[in-house]
C-alpha cells in the first residue's frame, strides 16, 4: 500500500520505520528508490543499532533518526534531507563517530594504497 501511494501522490519525504505491519523498511526504501527516485526516505525508529542505521543508508534512505531523539532535533533532520543533504540524528551520530573512534565498528569500504588506484605510467 506504501508503494501505492508515493506512486500516486509523489511527496518529497517519506517517514517510515524499520518495522512494518507488512514488510521490512529497508526492503520498502530500496523500493521506493527504484519507483520514484525523487522522494527522500527518511527512518523514524526505536532501532539504536548502528547496523541497522548503515543499512537504511545503503538501501537509500536519506536520514535517520530516533523516536525518541528531541522534536526539534527531528524536525532539523527533515529540513536538512529536503535540502538534499544525508544525515543522522545528533545522537546517532555522536554514537557512531564513538564506535569508529574506539575501533568498535569498521568502515564499510577498504582502503587501497593510493597506487593501486593509478593507472598508467608512473612518473
Amino acid at each position: 500500500m506504501a508503494r501505492e501511494l508515493v506512486l500516486r501522490h509523489q511527496p518529497d519525504l517519506v517517514v517510515l520505520g524499520l518495522t512494518l505491519r507488512q514488510g521490512d523498511g529497508i526492503e520498502l526504501i530500496k523500493d521506493l528508490r527504484k519507483l520514484c527516485p525523487l522522494v527522500r526516505a527518511l527512518v523514524l525508529t526505536k532501532n539504536d543499532d548502528l547496523i541497522a542505521m548503515q543499512r537504511a543508508f545503503r538501501a537509500g534512505a536519506r536520514g535517520y533518526v530516533l523516536a525518541g531523539d528531541p522534536t526539534f532535533e527531528i524536525f532539523e533532520v527533515i529540513q536538512r534531507v529536503l535540502s538534499g543533504e544525508v544525515c543522522a540524528s545528533r545522537s546517532m551520530t555522536h554514537r557512531l563517530v564513538e564506535n569508529l573512534s574506539r575501533g568498535a565498528i569498521k568502515p564499510s569500504y577498504k582502503f587501497f594504497p593510493c597506487s593501486a588506484v593509478v593507472s598508467g605510467p608512473r612518473a
